[in-house]
């Protein structure tokens, strides 16, 4: 059974000792949206400080039976912000499923990269949100209501982020040509200051004379 809106069920799942850090692997039920940390430390306090980073609290958080999920530190930061804690895969065996699929795609394609773990895992964060569900919506649009920028982008760009380019470019233009154009006084203020200059020639004059 999914959940009736975002980011009121999340699954997190932990990956321990992979590629010399400790990572923690939330994913949003309603939208599959994944969230990926890499960590130091795998104590319920490290856990509670990267769910408080996220949108919120959550209605209900689906754990493994790990000792930090069960410590009396984790179980009392849920009973404090209203969160029901499940543990074990029999209450939603499909989403939990679909968590592990993503533990094991993450590890394969940080494998494959050859860059540092936090870099590669940039990459495959964008390119995961990014990539549609079977109802034809990515985690991104789903949860954002907007579709991720990322380099593709660049490649094949849409119609609006083409018309905005080229309003960029318009716009830097206009500042040079701006920049550059002498500043010249206006023919008022010509006339004035030869006026004035008139005037004191002339008091300059009489009190000579």
């Amino acid at each position: 059974m999914l959940p009736e809106k975002t980011w009121s069920r999340l699954h997190i799942d932990r990956v321990i000792t992979f590629l010399c850090f400790n990572w923690l692997v939330v994913t949003d039920a309603y939208t599959k949206y994944p969230c990926i940390h890499a960590t130091q430390s795998v104590s319920a306090k490290s856990r509670i400080k990267l769910l408080q980073e996220y949108f919120g609290f959550t209605h209900t958080v689906v754990t493994e039976c790990a000792a930090t999920f069960k410590s009396d530190k984790f179980q009392e930061f849920c009973k404090e912000n209203g969160i029901v804690h499940l543990t074990g895969a029999p209450y939603h065996p499909v989403t939990n499923g679909a968590t592990e699929r993503l533990v094991q795609t993450f590890k394969q394609s940080l494998k494959k990269s050859d860059k540092a773990p936090k870099d590669a895992l940039q990459d495959f964060l964008q390119n995961y949100r990014r990539n549609p569900l079977s109802n034809g919506y990515s985690p991104s649009e789903f949860l954002n209501g907007r579709q991720i920028h990322t380099k593709i982008d660049t490649v094949l760009p849409s119609p609006a982020h083409t018309a905005q380019g080229k309003q960029a470019k318009e716009a830097t233009k206009s500042q040079k040509s701006n920049r550059q154009l002498p500043v010249t006084p206006s023919s008022g203020y010509v006339q004035g200051r030869q006026s004035m200059l008139c005037v004191i020639v002339w008091i300059t004059r009489r009190s000579r004379s």
